[in-house]
Protein backbone atom coordinates (compact mmCIF):
# COMPACT_ATOMS: atom_id res chain seq x y z
CA UNK A 1 0.00 0.00 0.00
CA UNK A 2 2.92 2.35 0.48
CA UNK A 3 3.58 2.88 -3.26
CA UNK A 4 -0.04 3.94 -3.77
CA UNK A 5 0.17 6.54 -0.99
CA UNK A 6 3.48 7.89 -2.35
CA UNK A 7 2.08 7.80 -5.87
CA UNK A 8 -0.91 9.99 -5.03
CA UNK A 9 1.26 12.47 -3.17
CA UNK A 10 3.29 13.16 -6.33
CA UNK A 11 0.30 14.35 -8.34
CA UNK A 12 -0.63 17.98 -7.61
CA UNK A 13 -4.26 18.98 -7.12
CA UNK A 14 -4.03 20.83 -10.44
CA UNK A 15 -3.12 17.64 -12.31
CA UNK A 16 -5.83 17.99 -15.01
CA UNK A 17 -3.96 21.04 -16.33
CA UNK A 18 -0.46 19.63 -15.81
CA UNK A 19 -1.13 15.94 -16.54
CA UNK A 20 -4.27 15.66 -18.69
CA UNK A 21 -3.53 12.04 -19.65
CA UNK A 22 -3.55 10.70 -16.08
CA UNK A 23 -5.51 7.44 -15.73
CA UNK A 24 -6.10 7.28 -19.49
CA UNK A 25 -5.02 4.84 -22.20
CA UNK A 26 -1.93 6.22 -23.92
CA UNK A 27 0.57 5.41 -26.66
CA UNK A 28 4.30 6.05 -26.44
CA UNK A 29 5.82 7.79 -29.48
CA UNK A 30 8.88 9.71 -30.61
CA UNK A 31 11.33 8.30 -28.09
CA UNK A 32 14.94 7.41 -28.85
CA UNK A 33 14.04 3.82 -27.94
CA UNK A 34 12.40 2.57 -31.10
CA UNK A 35 11.35 -0.62 -29.31
CA UNK A 36 9.10 1.49 -27.04
CA UNK A 37 7.44 3.58 -29.74
CA UNK A 38 3.92 2.41 -30.52
CA UNK A 39 3.47 0.56 -27.22
CA UNK A 40 0.25 1.23 -25.33
CA UNK A 41 -0.75 1.26 -21.69
CA UNK A 42 -2.22 3.45 -18.95
CA UNK A 43 -0.70 6.62 -17.51
CA UNK A 44 -0.85 5.58 -13.85
CA UNK A 45 1.22 8.32 -12.23
CA UNK A 46 2.78 11.72 -12.90
CA UNK A 47 5.94 13.20 -11.41
CA UNK A 48 6.23 17.01 -11.70
CA UNK A 49 10.02 17.08 -11.39
CA UNK A 50 10.90 20.54 -12.68
CA UNK A 51 8.99 22.64 -10.21
CA UNK A 52 7.73 26.12 -10.97
CA UNK A 53 7.34 26.78 -14.69
CA UNK A 54 10.06 24.35 -15.83
CA UNK A 55 8.17 21.28 -17.04
CA UNK A 56 11.10 19.73 -18.96
CA UNK A 57 11.81 17.14 -16.25
CA UNK A 58 8.19 16.01 -15.72
CA UNK A 59 7.43 12.34 -16.34
CA UNK A 60 4.37 10.14 -16.70
CA UNK A 61 4.59 6.60 -15.38
CA UNK A 62 3.07 4.42 -18.09
CA UNK A 63 2.05 0.88 -17.17
CA UNK A 64 2.27 -0.99 -20.47
CA UNK A 65 -0.17 -3.71 -21.44
CA UNK A 66 2.73 -6.16 -20.94
CA UNK A 67 2.82 -5.19 -17.24
CA UNK A 68 6.10 -3.24 -17.39
CA UNK A 69 6.14 0.38 -16.16
CA UNK A 70 8.29 3.19 -17.57
CA UNK A 71 8.77 6.89 -16.89
CA UNK A 72 8.14 8.83 -20.09
CA UNK A 73 8.32 12.53 -20.97
CA UNK A 74 4.88 14.10 -21.55
CA UNK A 75 5.96 15.02 -25.10
CA UNK A 76 6.34 11.30 -25.83
CA UNK A 77 2.89 10.26 -24.59
CA UNK A 78 -0.40 10.79 -26.42
CA UNK A 79 -3.94 9.53 -26.00
CA UNK A 80 -4.29 6.11 -27.60
CA UNK A 81 -5.82 6.26 -31.06
CA UNK A 82 -4.81 9.86 -31.78
CA UNK A 83 -1.52 9.04 -33.49
CA UNK A 84 -0.59 10.26 -36.95
CA UNK A 85 -0.53 6.70 -38.29
CA UNK A 86 -4.32 6.31 -38.15
CA UNK A 87 -5.09 9.57 -39.92
CA UNK A 88 -2.56 8.89 -42.69
CA UNK A 89 -4.18 5.54 -43.44
CA UNK A 90 -7.60 7.17 -43.74
CA UNK A 91 -6.18 9.89 -45.96
CA UNK A 92 -4.62 7.39 -48.37
CA UNK A 93 -7.90 5.48 -48.63
CA UNK A 94 -9.82 8.60 -49.59
CA UNK A 95 -7.26 9.61 -52.22
CA UNK A 96 -7.36 6.14 -53.74
CA UNK A 97 -11.13 6.24 -54.21
CA UNK A 98 -10.99 9.65 -55.87
CA UNK A 99 -8.27 8.43 -58.22
CA UNK A 100 -10.24 5.35 -59.32
CA UNK A 101 -13.40 7.38 -59.75
CA UNK A 102 -11.69 9.78 -62.13
CA UNK A 103 -10.40 7.02 -64.44
CA UNK A 104 -13.74 5.33 -65.10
Amino acid sequence: FLPLTVSLACVPSSHPQIAPLMDQRVEIHGTSRTDMNGKCGVATDFHPMGGGHDRSQDRYVVQLDSGEAFKVKPANVRAEGTGAGGSKAKSKGKKGKKGRGGRW
